[in-house]
């Protein structure tokens, strides 16, 4: 199969936050933790891998080959539905060669069952937000 493959996903929860008084992911997992009965300061928060967050919001700068690109930085709450496409044309996920589901290291967060999972989505690809029921695009 040759051509463009597309992947749209629609209806994901996610929360968004701005971090101005405490990260909003590491409060989280450490929620988590004493929730589950686990030390909360077993997790450690790691240094940011790549780009560099705008102060008090939630977006995500990157450069990279002198291009500067914009992404989005989520807790993924609930998936939405996603379905594939090749040019154009709606096809089945399995039909994809080489598409690998991604793995999660089980070992992080401090050994979290209920993982908090962070999402970095390019601002490209965001064609609407719902806030309450009402639509931005």
């Amino acid at each position: 199969m040759q051509g463009r493959v597309t992947k749209v996903t629609q209806g994901a929860n996610v929360m968004v936050f701005q971090n101005k008084t405490k990260n909003a992911y590491e409060a989280m997992v450490r929620r988590r933790l004493e929730q589950e009965g686990k030390n909360p300061d077993s997790f450690e928060l790691g240094v940011r891998s790549w780009g560099s967050r705008i102060p008090n919001t939630p977006i995500i700068e990157h450069e990279k080959d002198g291009d500067v690109k914009y992404y989005l930085e989520v807790i993924f709450l609930k998936p939405g539905a996603t379905e594939y496409f090749l040019d154009g044309r709606r096809i089945k996920k399995e039909d994809i060669q080489g598409l690998k589901d991604v793995e999660v290291d089980e070992t992080s967060q401090g050994g979290l069952d209920k993982k908090v999972v962070i999402r970095t989505i390019s601002v490209d690809n965001i064609t609407e937000v719902r806030i309450d029921g009402r639509a931005y695009n």
